[in-house]
């Protein structure tokens, strides 16, 4: 198996059973595994073929699951970039990939135009915008002979299929690879807990370029279900259309939640078909996942722990376990082990606090391209986290410290580093030092603290103007402190923890 055989197998099963539907849009199964095809051999007849590495830049969109699929019947590999991204941002992440096509929505049509001189190794491009209907553009049918050499293209489990870039805790994004293998596994484990059937309709709104969102679009393939998203997340619309498509499981971050539950007359809808909810990405909290309980009478919380390169996927809590042990995420999968370990790698007892470290099928292949950082994450076949946690004497899993002070902002990764070596590379700025605060609506958010060089002046506009063009806008710092010096240890490293004791709350 790999992370194609679903779609083949669910074409052949269930061809008109709608598998897949975009702003209000049906697509069945055997439709979409068509227009695969012949995307697949148009990508071919341009040069592409197995192990090359296509970027794609998309809202979640028919034309993504186009761009995924096709680049994977080719034995190639799909490189999804965030669509937040400002160019500088974009054009490492092809360059970093050795990207040899780059497919993107044509609302990202600028941002690639003006970084197009800068990608080094990129030999096709193109818009894909199949219209308003989904089907407006089309493929020249594949001959016969065509479709049997990509259908009979042997995809080996250890290929790779994606590499998904995490923001980089050194200041550059780091390429997880994923191969088959552990886009099966992880399949498989997500189907299995809780289970999804083929009846499922889940409403996924998270971008299919994060992990986690990326995961459970798959795993509806392999169970054969229905995938219901929009390019936007819009909460008024995901309520009113639960009720449409009898919508089982839906996929939310605690902004979206909060933005949901703000709704007016929420009880006229008939939300009773909800069977799980993932509300996940940050620390939720328990009256958050109460009140969402409240408009959701049959569903039950699904809460838990994951990472890139996992695959996603570590540990889960669900169900009574939510609201009993509310500071745990849950229990490792089936197909995963948790170890608790010191700096020496061994194992500490129960409740004694270290590095979290996992070992399973869906542990990445490493970093692309950085064999120093993967030797530094993978030891002896365990994934090292980064992150600080103790199991208890149940086996359950607490998180004690996140992964190199890393902020999440309405379910978006924000390492610190990143944005610091931005801020440092400014003339008049001597260091700086970012950390997340609490945020009412996004749970978190990013601030500053800013040390200018001796006789420099800038104003917070400045500094704002200056990231605009730099980062991402949810990168960007949205609170800035300029300090007269930043706080060290006796090893010269930024003590962030007393900076968060001075600025980590702030007045809604």
């Amino acid at each position: 198996m790999n992370a194609i055989s679903f779609l083949r197998r669910n074409a052949a099963k269930y061809p008109q059973k709608t598998g897949f539907v975009f702003d209000d849009t049906p697509y069945t199964y055997e439709e979409v595994m068509w227009t695969s095809l012949g995307f697949a051999n148009h990508l071919k007849k341009n040069g592409i073929g197995r192990g090359d590495k296509v970027c794609t830049m998309f809202y979640n969109s028919i034309e993504v699951v186009y761009a995924y699929f096709s680049t994977l019947l080719l034995g190639a590999v799909v490189v999804p970039i965030n669509f937040r991204f400002v160019g500088s941002e974009v054009s490492y992440i092809i360059n970093n990939s050795d990207a040899k096509a780059v497919i993107y929505g044509e609302e990202f049509k600028d941002v690639i135009d003006q970084i197009r001189d800068k990608l080094a190794d990129v030999t096709f491009s193109m818009v894909l915008n199949m219209g308003n209907n989904g089907r407006k553009f089309k493929f020249a049918q594949p001959a016969p002979e065509e479709v049997s050499t990509i259908k009979n293209m042997d995809i080996d489990t250890s290929d790779e299929a994606f590499i998904l870039y995490t923001s980089g805790t050194t200041g550059k994004p780091k390429g997880a690879v994923l191969t088959h293998y552990n886009v099966v596994w992880n399949q498989a484990r997500n189907v299995n807990s809780p289970p999804i059937y083929r009846d499922e309709v889940m409403i996924n709104p998270l971008p299919f370029f994060h992990s986690g969102a990326l995961a459970r679009f798959l795993s509806i393939m392999m169970a054969g279900g229905t995938i219901v998203s929009w390019k936007k997340f819009d909460a008024h619309q995901i309520i009113e259309n639960i009720s449409k498509y009898k919508t089982t499981f839906i996929l939310l971050v605690p902004a979206m939640a909060r933005m949901i539950l703000g709704l007016p007359n929420l009880e006229k809808y008939d939300l009773s078909s909800v069977r799980n909810i993932i509300l996940t990405a940050s620390i939720v909290p328990v009256p958050l996942k109460k009140q969402v309980l409240e408009i959701f009478p049959n569903a039950q919380i699904i809460d838990g722990y994951g990472l890139t390169e996992n695959t996603s996927s570590v540990a889960m809590s669900a169900g009574k376990d939510v609201f009993e042990r509310p500071s745990s995420v849950g229990l490792p999968d089936f197909v995963t082990e948790i170890k608790i370990v010191n700096e020496n790698f061994e194992e500490v007892p129960a409740n004694a606090i270290g590095e979290i470290a996992v070992h399973g099928p869906n542990v990445m292949k490493g970093y692309y391209k950085d064999p120093e950082a993967t030797a530094k994450t993978i030891k002896d076949g365990w994934l090292l986290t980064g992150d600080l946690g103790r199991k208890d004497e149940d086996g359950y899993l607490y998180i004690v410290g996140r992964k190199k002070d890393m902020i999440i902002s309405g379910g978006e990764n924000i390492y610190p580093a990143e944005i610091e070596a931005i801020l440092d590379s400014h003339p008049s700025i001597q260091e700086s030092a970012v950390i997340g605060v609490p945020d009412p609506k996004w749970g978190e958010t990013v601030l500053a603290c800013i040390v200018l060089k001796p006789g420099q002046r800038m104003s917070e506009n400045e500094v704002e103007e200056f990231c605009m063009g730099r980062m991402a806008g949810y990168k960007r710092p949205r609170i800035i402190k300029f300090i007269d010096e930043l706080m060290k240890n006796a090893s010269g490293k930024t003590v962030k923890y007393e900076l968060k004791k001075i600025y980590g709350t702030i007045e809604e």
